[in-house]
């Protein structure tokens, strides 16, 4: 990337996590700018402005690549209060979040990494993860993404139909039952869920979810 598309970057980062903390101030809910954790961090774009904002911040992503390259980036910016882990630690935080992560690992897999992040949150703290939930484009596309994602040579007639060039790698998709994560969390002592709109794109509609844990 150049440099002006790196700034670019890094500048969509500000304004998520500048709308995050905007929808936590409007819905009410009590939260405290203390340790944060981002699930699923890759290269630091949303590491950086939390940790502007929280007194510690842990970067988490399962790719090592992606981690030595945050570190870079935190470096780079002069970013000296944040840690990384290729594994959830563990450890409490007043905020765990998520965003765009959670779309592209598989639902069973991701409601129990959902369940593992509540149980990271502090007691008076704030789970905000991005989910979607709902397909809006053409069914044909949906059952080709979903039979793309376990035969991977599909995505050749999934680019032609979409217009792409034919060997354009695929990005697997996964659609969420909020009903499922609410009761789930719900049984999981849960008592306060708000759900905002929030879109993967334009295709594929989706909610941040914050849910908050008691005092």
């Amino acid at each position: 990337m150049t440099e002006e598309n790196l700034e670019k970057f890094f500048q969509s980062g500000e304004r998520d996590i500048a709308e995050l903390l905007s929808l936590m101030d409007d819905s009410g809910l009590p939260w405290r700018a203390e340790r944060a954790m981002d699930f699923g961090c890759g290269v630091g774009r949303l590491v950086v402005p939390l940790a502007k904002r929280f007194t510690q911040v842990a970067g988490v992503d399962i790719a090592e690549g992606m981690l030595a390259e945050a570190k870079k980036n935190t470096v780079r910016r002069q970013i000296n209060n944040a840690v990384f882990y290729n594994q959830i630690p563990e450890l409490e935080y007043d905020l765990v979040h998520s965003l765009f992560v959670l779309q592209h690992i598989s639902r069973d897999r991701g409601m129990n990494i959902i369940t593992t992040l509540w149980s990271k949150v502090s007691k008076g703290g704030i789970l905000a993860i991005q989910l979607p939930i709902y397909f809006s484009g053409k069914k044909s596309v949906l059952r080709l993404r979903r039979l793309r994602n376990v035969f991977p040579l599909l995505q050749i007639p999934y680019n032609v139909i979409n217009g792409n060039r034919w060997n354009k790698p695929g990005m697997q998709m996964n659609i969420y039952d909020i009903n499922l994560i609410v009761c789930g969390l719900q049984e999981s002592g849960v008592k306060d869920i708000r759900l905002y709109r929030r879109d993967s794109d334009d295709s594929f509609r989706g909610v941040y979810m914050l849910a908050s844990k008691e005092l």
